[in-house]
């Protein structure tokens, strides 16, 4: 039996800012022994704990993992950790299973699956009580339930090393008894724990993990007629030939629906159209699941300086803003590492001298004025051009490819960044691989939608389909399914109806959500109804009270 150390540190120093937090810290953690980090709030035992796994600089010191030094231990398979953190919920729906399926991946090649994987999963939620739930939604778990889960991704890699901080904060008691047990296992298999225990607080006021804030939808005004609207100008754009009277002979309109197959441009307005609405929620989903919803929003500011510059070197627009915005994207993501107190206001800048530099550039080029960048802002029909289409092809298919692809490793990194970065996944390189795909997706969209209007259909599929769904695989699909549904319908609606086909695809998008709100409380009380069938004895009380014992034979005060 090896008796090296399993965590050495050796003169340890490490620094938040200017402030020392840790000096001089020795420590050596054997196989198999449970220590316990104790000390008063501020001391730095979250510090000591996250300088080990790497998430805090050490400033001075040696720190080794399995008697290597941690900057080149890459075997982090062996370590498991469950974060500081009060909720395993992310931004969209996810169920038991994959939230703890994202702790499995540093066993996987290339993050696929194989059946010991799965067994795995599974073995995990059964040592921490959540075999019963893995199909349920964490947005439906208690604060203790929440906590198992957390744990049994720790696990789901069968680790050898096992850094807990606060595993007990906000656990209900019969949680805790849970864990208790399932930690005694652990150590009874020779696995080496290190934790941070939670601090004392207010007897029987455990932390409740937050739930979504409540939404309160407001009925629109509508507002008041004004009359006939003016007729509008004519576009540079072929016309819908003009339709005989009299009685038709299709009474379904089928022949008239079918007419816009007719035309070339509509038929690559149309192929444009459903590729735009595969890959903008497919690469919106992650940017809700990390909070960033209006990235594409900036990027589209961005990329109007692609445009500019294609107008003004004869370049192609699309190729030229592809580039620009992925340049862009990138010095965002790079903001958004290294900016300690300013990174908002370099974003800002970032963002309107896009928007400048796109007017400026345009009205540079031989011949161009400000009319030109209609159609890339709001989008247009009649000039999506075959190189236009060639270009989306293959741009999209770098998007599915991705987001596809890459979807276990994008989901982790996404749900929770620290625990992807302890597991081994290339945390950086899967940020600037969202971001630069989030970029192409501006690209892709901004020929049918416009770049103004490209990051509502990044988003709203994505918020409406998970008002119906519980998982993160479901919310892909549907959401995806709405992208298609509305880009087909807004293109066909603008074709006949001669309004912008951006403005009307978005217009679809808000309806589609406002109706699935409304759906969604009817289908949640069906779920709890049948959640409540499924488990009739109801969770654990999440705060469970002893009551007092009579003295002496009197009653307790």
């Amino acid at each position: 039996m090896t008796t090296e150390p399993v965590i050495s540190l050796r003169g340890v120093r490490a620094e938040l800012g200017s402030r020392p937090v840790l000096r001089g810290i020795d420590l050596t953690v054997r196989r198999g022994e449970v220590v316990a980090l104790l000390g008063a709030n501020g001391s730095g035992k979250s510090t000591a704990v996250r300088g080990v796994i790497g998430q805090v600089p050490v400033s001075a010191g040696e720190i080794e993992l399995f008697g290597t030094p941690r900057h080149r231990f890459r075997d982090w398979a062996r370590v498991g950790y469950v974060p500081q953190r009060t909720t395993a919920a992310g931004g969209v729906p996810a169920t038991v299973t994959e939230v703890v399926s994202s702790g499995r991946l540093a066993r996987t090649r290339f993050g696929l699956f194989r059946k010991a994987d799965h067994e795995a999963v599974r073995d995990a939620l059964g040592l921490v009580g959540m075999a019963d739930r893995a199909k349920d939604s964490v947005d439906a778990l208690s604060g203790g339930q929440h906590q198992r889960v957390l744990i049994a991704r720790a696990l789901a890699a069968a680790p050898e090393l096992l850094i807990m901080d606060e595993p007990m904060a906000g656990v209900d008691l019969a949680s805790q008894e849970i864990l208790a047990e399932t930690l005694r296992g652990q150590v009874a298999r020779g696995t080496t724990v290190i934790k941070r225990p939670a601090r004392t607080g207010p007897a029987g006021a455990p932390d409740r993990p937050g739930g979504r804030a409540p939404r309160r939808l407001r009925r629109a005004r509508r507002p008041a007629p004004r009359g006939r609207r003016p007729a509008r100008a004519a576009r540079p754009r072929p016309r819908t030939p003009a339709r005989t009277g009299g009685r038709r002979t299709d009474p379904h309109g089928t022949a008239e629906l079918m007419e816009i197959l007719d035309y070339a441009f509509m038929q690559r307005a149309l192929l444009a159209a459903v590729l735009v609405g595969v890959t903008a929620p497919a690469v919106g989903i992650y940017l809700v699941q990390r909070r960033q919803a209006l990235m594409g929003d900036g990027i589209g500011h961005v990329a109007m300086t692609g445009v500019g510059l294609g107008f003004l070197f004869s370049w192609s627009p699309v190729w030229m803003a592809t580039l620009v915005s992925v340049l862009g994207a990138v010095f965002m993501e790079l903001v958004r590492w290294y900016a300690k107190t300013r990174g908002d206001i370099a974003l800002a800048m970032l963002f309107y001298g896009g928007m400048a530099g796109g007017v400026m550039f345009i009205n540079l080029a031989p011949g161009g004025s400000t009319s030109n960048l209609s159609s890339f802002l709001f989008g247009s029909l009649s000039t999506v051009s075959p190189a236009d289409v060639t270009a989306i092809c293959l741009l999209a298919a770098f998007v599915v490819a991705v987001t596809v692809g890459l979807r276990r490793q994008l989901f982790a990194v996404s749900q929770d960044e620290e625990f992807a970065r302890v597991t081994g996944l290339p945390v950086r390189f899967l940020n600037l691989l969202t971001a630069v795909t989030a970029a192409v997706t501006v690209s892709v969209a901004m020929r049918v939608v416009g770049l103004l209007l490209v990051s509502a259909l990044m988003v709203v599929p994505v918020a409406a389909a998970q008002q119906l769904t519980r998982s993160f695989a479901a919310t892909f699909a549907v959401a995806v399914a709405i992208g298609v549904s509305v880009t087909l319908g807004g293109t066909v609606t603008s074709y006949y109806q001669d309004v912008p086909p951006g403005a009307t695809i978005v217009l679809l998008t808000i309806g589609v959500f406002i109706a699935l709100t409304a759906l969604a409380a009817p289908l949640a009380r069906r779920r709890a109804r049948a959640l409540a069938a499924a488990h009739p004895g109801g969770d654990p009380a999440e705060c469970a009270i002893p009551a007092s014992r009579p003295a002496g034979g009197g009653t307790g005060a």
